[in-house]
């Protein structure tokens, strides 16, 4: 099975097992803009929006760093999810921010708010343990670095780790005993704030989670390692078709927000940005021509992605197609884009048949 990429637009065709436990092709198909102060959006190359093969960790190493970049090429994803990648720019002296995202749609709402605070630590009092007062908030990248959690590692054999997110901070339980070095408090939490050492909140975030953190670990223990280097299918009989959906469990929706959704982007800069979700779903033509015969193909789109540093809004489109390495009849996958060829199925048989 070839690609043939006629469009502006990032794409790739991979092999996999879909969620069906069957072989198939899984075409993507990634599509950027860039918007202004205003909220307008510039439709982008396909240069400046590559196509990601795998989850990028901060520091290359996923058992220290983050997601920075979640993987594309995903076989399936179950619904619809939005993740945002970005840096805090707090206004001037103060030492809580309030982050949002909200849609606004008449058939879609939703928003979602995270608290960012000033640095603080956990200090002694004639209480107990209690947050010492925030400092002035400074410029801080919004990752999980800077979430709760927390890990350490000691010569020992036993680890103590918050398991939903090694990478954090706060959690008092993974601190080295014999270091007087403070306990420093995360910078991004939801409500209600911490105020105890107690406390095992879910770490606050927009951007992917990964897979080797909880809960999202339970499904890839459950794959058969052996099976898939044997070439079969590594899914159990039953497993979870949110596998691969990396988004926070509150960016997770069963269906995509209409285009028209106006997107407020709040506290992340010193003015609210509201962008519109664009239409370009009519412009994909996706075709698959085989033995002379063309289909027509309809990806779904299931990944929001914002940048708020590039001031970038990303969406990414899948479409699988079943395919057998040996018994599948020779395919090629046309990708054209609409305004520029309107009779993409004419042009796919002329192609054919030239």
């Amino acid at each position: 099975m070839q690609l043939d990429n006629d469009s502006p637009w990032s794409a790739a065709l991979v092999p996999g097992w879909g969620s069906d436990r069957n072989m198939q092709m899984t075409c993507i198909v990634k599509i950027a803009f860039q918007w202004n102060e205003q909220g307008e959006l510039t439709p982008l190359p396909a240069d400046q929006c590559e196509i990601c093969y795998q989850d990028e960790y901060a520091n290359d190493d996923p058992e220290t760093g983050s997601v920075c970049q979640a993987n594309d090429t995903v076989p399936f994803k179950s619904g619809f999810e939005w993740l945002l990648a970005g840096t805090l720019q707090p206004k001037q002296g103060t030492t809580q921010q309030v982050l949002s995202v909200a849609f606004h749609h008449p058939e879609f709402r939703h928003e979602k708010k995270i608290i960012a605070t000033g640095k603080r630590y956990w200090k002694k009092s004639i209480f107990g343990l209690i947050p010492s007062e925030p400092e002035v908030l400074t410029e801080c990248p919004i990752n999980y670095e800077h979430a709760f959690g927390g890990q350490y590692l000691p010569d020992g054999d036993k680890v103590f780790q918050y398991d939903a997110n090694p990478v954090g901070t706060g959690y008092y339980k993974a601190r080295d005993r014999h270091d007087s070095k403070p306990v420093f408090l995360p910078t991004y939490e939801t409500l209600p704030l911490l105020t105890s050492t107690k406390s095992k909140p879910t770490p606050a975030g927009f951007n992917a989670l990964s897979l080797t953190w909880a809960p999202r670990d339970e499904g890839f223990k459950k794959l058969d390692s052996e099976a898939a280097a044997e070439g079969r299918c590594p899914y159990p009989q039953i497993f979870s078709k949110t596998l691969y959906n990396c988004a926070p469990l509150d960016q997770r929706f069963e269906s995509a927000p209409p285009p028209g959704t106006k997107i407020q982007l709040s506290g992340f800069s010193d003015k609210d940005i509201t962008v519109v979700l664009p239409d370009v779903t009519a412009q994909i033509r996706l075709l698959q021509v085989t033995e002379g015969r063309v289909k027509k193909l309809k990806p779904n789109v299931d990944t929001l992605l914002l940048n708020t540093d590039t001031k970038m809004i990303t969406l990414v489109y899948r479409q699988s197609i079943p395919w057998h390495p040996i018994y599948s009849p020779i395919s090629q996958i046309l990708l054209t884009e609409a305004e520029l060829n309107g009779t993409a199925e004419q042009s796919a048989h002329n192609r054919v048949n030239a």
